[in-house]
C-alpha cells in the first residue's frame, strides 16, 4: 500500500486517504432512478482527471438515503467496470435507510444488508467501504449510544477484509457524532482505516486527532472550505461538494502544503472557498450536477431526489463565478 507521510505529524497516510476524494454525484433518469449510461459517463470522466485521489459513490451529494440495496450493488458494478483500475474506489455499503428518524429500518435487516452490501464491494474489487454513523439504529436494553457504535462498527469490520471509513454526516440525532471516546475503541482494529467527519468545528477535530495518533486510524476532511485547517491539524484528503467540480484548485492546496508553501496553499484555499460561495443558495448536488452538465458531461437532467438540475439559464452565474477562479489552475 503506498503511503504519504504527513509533513507536520509524521504519520504514514494510505496515498487513497490523500487529496481529492470525490463524493460521487448520482446522475439520474426522470423519476429519480440511477441513470446507468450517465454514471458510468462520470466515472470516465472522473477516471480521466489527474487532480482525483479516489471516489466514494454513494454519499450524502449523492442522495444515499434514496439507494435501493439493487441500487447500490448497480453502482459498484458500473463505476468498478468503468474506472478501469484509474482511481480508488469506496462505497457507502450501510443498508436501505430514508435518513428519516421516524422511519427507522428493522436493526437486523439493517445490519444484514449492511454485510451484504459490505461483502459485495469487497468482492468486486472495492479500495473500501463507507459505513454511515449508525443513527439508523437505536441502543439495545442498558446499550449506550456509544456502545452500539462500537458494536456495531467492530461487527461488520470482523466479516470484511477490506478498509472501512466511519462516515459522520451533519443532521444527525444527539449523541451519535464522532468522539475520541469512540475512536479510542475502535482504532487499533486493522479493518478500520478511519473517519470522514463533515464539519468546519476545527476543535472537535483537534480533539479525535489527539486521540488517534498512536494508531493507523485517519480523519479526511469533510468540508473543503477548510481543507486547510485540516492539513494543519493532521489530515491529508478531503470529501466535499467541490471535489466533483473545482478538483485542480483543492489538489493545488495539497500540493502547496506538501511543499511547505503556507502561504500559496492559504491563498489557493481562498480561491476554494471563492467557488464553493457560488453554490450559495442553490442546495447541493443538483447545482453541480448541473455544472458539469453544462461543461459537456452527458447526463439527463435529473438528480436522484427526482428533481430537475438547475435549467442553463439559471446555472450560468454559477458556472462563469467558478471558472473566474478555477481557470487559474487549469
Amino acid at each position: 500500500m503506498k503511503t504519504i507521510s504527513h509533513p507536520l505529524s509524521g504519520r504514514d497516510i494510505p496515498e487513497y486517504a490523500t487529496g481529492v476524494f470525490v463524493p460521487v454525484f448520482t446522475p439520474a433518469l426522470e423519476g429519480g432512478s440511477l441513470d446507468p449510461k450517465g454514471l458510468a459517463n462520470y466515472i470516465h470522466w472522473l477516471g480521466n482527471d489527474k487532480s482525483v485521489t479516489s471516489l466514494f459513490v454513494r454519499c450524502g451529494s449523492g442522495q444515499m438515503y434514496t439507494y435501493s440495496c439493487q441500487e447500490v450493488k448497480s453502482a459498484i458494478e458500473i463505476t468498478q467496470e468503468n474506472l478501469e483500475d484509474k482511481k480508488y474506489a469506496f462505497y457507502g455499503t450501510f443498508g436501505e435507510f430514508s435518513g428519516n428518524i421516524e422511519e427507522r429500518p428493522d436493526e437486523n435487516q439493517f445490519i444484514d444488508q449492511t454485510l451484504e452490501l459490505s461483502k459485495f464491494a469487497e468482492g468486486k474489487g472495492a479500495t473500501g467501504i463507507v459505513l454511515l454513523v449508525p443513527w439508523a439504529l437505536t441502543p439495545k436494553g442498558d446499550e449506550t449510544i456509544e456502545d452500539l457504535q462500537v458494536r456495531y462498527y467492530l461487527q461488520i469490520a470482523d466479516e470484511v477484509n477490506c478498509p472501512i471509513f466511519i462516515y459522520n454526516t451533519p443532521g444527525m440525532p444527539e449523541g451519535y457524532k464522532l468522539t475520541p471516546s469512540v475512536a479510542a475503541r475502535i482504532k487499533h482494529h486493522p479493518n478500520i482505516a478511519g473517519a470522514k467527519i463533515s464539519t468546519a468545528d476545527m476543535a472537535w477535530i483537534s480533539e479525535v486527532e489527539l486521540e488517534i495518533q498512536d494508531s493507523h486510524f485517519i480523519l479526511v476532511s469533510g468540508h473543503e472550505g477548510c481543507y486547510l485547517q485540516w492539513l494543519m491539524t493532521g489530515s491529508l484528503g478531503v470529501i466535499g461538494q467541490g471535489c466533483n467540480v473545482y478538483t485542480s484548485a483543492i489538489r493545488a492546496i495539497l500540493d502547496a502544503f506538501l511543499e511547505g508553501d503556507y502561504l500559496k496553499a492559504r491563498d489557493i484555499q481562498f480561491d476554494v472557498l471563492r467557488m464553493l460561495s457560488c453554490f450559495a443558495g442553490y442546495g447541493n448536488s443538483i447545482p453541480g450536477l448541473a455544472y458539469l452538465k453544462a461543461k459537456g458531461l452527458d447526463i439527463q437532467p435529473w438528480d436522484k431526489s427526482g428533481l430537475p438540475l438547475t435549467s442553463e439559464a439559471d446555472i450560468r452565474p454559477v458556472v462563469e463565478g467558478i471558472d473566474r477562479v478555477l481557470v487559474k489552475y487549469a
